[in-house]
C-alpha cells in the first residue's frame, strides 16, 4: 500500500508520468466544497440571549486509481476538511499534512468468482438507519470533520437478479495486547424482483471490546423492500436488536430488544416542469425501564439517518444533532419541483415533526422544523444550494424557553 500511495503522490507531482505503463489506465476524480450557514437560538431557544453563530466550512476531496495488474486495482482517497473561513493562512507544508487517506485499499477481481475489496473503505449509505461509514453530507457541522471509516475486507457476488455482500472489518483497534477493539461484520441479499418489489435483507453485527469490562454484542437484522406501482416509490425497513451488552458492571447484562422501521413514498407529476410529492414515518423504540436486564431502545451500529436542516444537521442544546432512531418518533412531508422554464434550479420545501418514543421526563413531543431548499445546478460540475429552516420547540424546553430556532445556508459543490 505505502507503494501505491506513493506512486499517486509522484503523479500529483509530475503528471506526465501517468502515461507511463503501470498507470496506463490511471483515473482521478474529486471535489471542492465549501459550506457556511448562520443559526440563532440553537443553544438556548431564547430570542432575547446574544448566542447566534455561525461558521464557513471547507472539504477537498480526491479520489485516484489504477490497475497494478489485470486482477487487482488500487483506490485511494486523500480528504482534507480542517480549514475554516476566518483561519490564519497555511503553509505549503501544513496543508499537505492536514490531507489524511480516508480510503485506500485494493479490488481483486472475480477471486473464487467473488470480488473483494481490502483496506480501509467507507461502507454504507448516507441516510441508513443503521450502517454508515462515510463522508458527512452537505448539511452537517461534520463535513470539517474526517470520515470514519472501515479497515478491512468487503465481498460482491450476484448471479441474475440474486445479490449478496459481505462484510469482515475493524473500526478501531487497540496498540496493545488487551483486546479493546471494535469490529464489525455483516451480510446483506437482496433480489431484483420487478419494478413492483425488489426485496433485500441484513443481518450486521458490532463487537466492542472493553479493557476492563465484558464484550458489548450488538446485533442487529432487517428486511427491507422498495418499488415503484402506479406511479408511486415506496420504501419500507423493519430493523430489530439482538445480542447483549456485557460491558456495564460485573453483575449486570442487558439484552438488546430494540426495534426500528422506516416508510416513504414520492409520487411524481408534470405541473410547468417536474413536481415530487413525497412524506415519510419512522420510530424507533425507546427504553421505558432503564432498571430491568433489557434494553429496549433501539441501538444501530453506526447510523447517519439525519432528518431535518437544523435537527438533523446542526442540532440544538449543545448543540447535538439527531443522527439515528433510538427513541425516536418522526415524520415529514414535503414537495419536490423543478420548473420546466427554469432547467437548472429545484426547489425543494418539507415539514418535519420530532417526538420521543418513550417520554423523557415530562417530554414527548420535542416540536417541528420547516425546510425550504434551492439548488442552482449550472452543469454536471457546480451546484449550489440555499437552505432556510426554523425549529419550533413544542414541550423540549431549555431553562423553560421554547423561541423558535432559525437557520439560514449556502453550500457549493465544484466537481472535477
Amino acid at each position: 500500500m505505502k507503494k501505491v500511495i506513493g506512486m499517486l503522490a509522484l503523479v500529483a507531482l509530475v503528471g506526465n508520468i501517468a502515461n507511463a505503463e503501470l498507470l496506463k489506465n490511471f483515473k482521478y476524480n474529486g471535489s471542492i466544497e465549501g459550506q457556511g450557514f448562520v443559526v440563532n437560538n440553537a443553544k438556548d431557544f431564547n430570542k432575547d440571549a446574544s448566542d447566534k453563530f455561525g461558521e464557513v466550512n471547507h472539504r477537498v476531496m480526491i479520489n485516484a486509481g489504477f490497475d497494478l495488474n489485470e486482477d487487482v486495482a488500487a483506490t485511494v482517497s486523500a480528504v482534507k476538511c480542517n480549514r475554516q473561513m476566518g483561519d490564519a493562512p497555511e503553509k505549503v507544508n501544513t496543508i499537505i499534512d492536514q490531507f489524511q487517506f480516508e480510503q485506500a485499499y485494493l479490488t481483486l477481481k472475480g477471486v473464487f468468482g467473488v470480488d473483494h475489496q481490502i483496506g480501509r473503505q467507507y461502507y454504507g449509505n448516507d441516510g441508513d438507519i443503521v450502517i454508515y461509514y462515510g463522508p458527512a453530507n452537505w448539511y452537517t457541522r461534520g463535513l470539517n470533520t474526517f470520515a470514519v471509516a472501515l479497515d478491512g475486507w468487503t465481498s460482491k457476488w450476484s448471479k441474475d437478479k440474486l445479490g449478496v455482500t459481505a462484510l469482515l472489518a475493524k473500526q478501531t483497534e487497540g496498540n496493545t495486547t488487551t483486546n479493546d477493539d471494535i469490529d464489525v461484520y455483516g451480510v446483506t441479499a437482496s433480489y431484483d424482483y420487478s419494478e413492483i418489489v425488489k426485496p433485500s435483507a441484513y443481518y450486521y453485527e458490532a463487537k466492542d471490546y472493553n479493557t476492563l469490562a465484558k464484550l458489548n454484542n450488538l446485533q442487529v437484522i432487517g428486511v427491507k423492500a422498495n418499488g415503484k406501482y402506479a406511479g408511486v416509490e415506496y420504501g419500507a425497513e423493519y430493523a430489530m436488536n439482538m445480542g447483549m451488552n456485557r460491558n456495564l458492571t460485573s453483575t449486570t447484562n442487558k439484552e438488546y430488544k430494540g426495534s426500528a422501521m422506516k416508510v416513504n413514498v414520492s409520487y411524481a407529476y408534470d405541473f410547468l416542469g417536474k413536481v415530487n410529492l413525497m412524506g415519510e414515518y419512522a420510530m424507533g423504540t425507546g427504553d421505558k425501564n432503564a432498571a430491568d436486564s433489557s434494553d429496549k431502545s433501539f441501538q444501530d451500529i453506526n447510523a447517519n439517518y439525519r432528518p431535518g436542516l437544523i435537527m438533523g444537521g446542526i442540532g440544538v442544546n449543545v448543540p447535538t444533532a439527531i443522527t439515528g432512531l433510538n427513541n425516536l418518533t418522526t415524520w415529514n412531508v414535503g414537495a419536490n419541483w423543478a420548473p420546466e422554464k427554469i432547467s437548472k434550479l429545484n426547489l425543494c420545501a418539507k415539514y418535519y415533526d420530532f417526538s420521543y418514543t418513550e417520554k423523557v421526563g415530562a417530554v414527548e413531543h420535542i416540536g417541528s422544523e420547516a425546510n425550504l431548499i434551492a439548488t442552482w445546478t449550472h452543469s454536471q460540475n457546480v451546484a449550489f444550494k440555499a437552505g432556510l429552516a426554523m425549529f419550533m420547540p413544542d414541550e423540549y424546553t431549555i431553562v423553560a424557553k421554547d423561541d423558535s430556532v432559525s437557520l439560514a445556508s449556502l453550500y457549493m459543490n465544484v466537481k472535477f
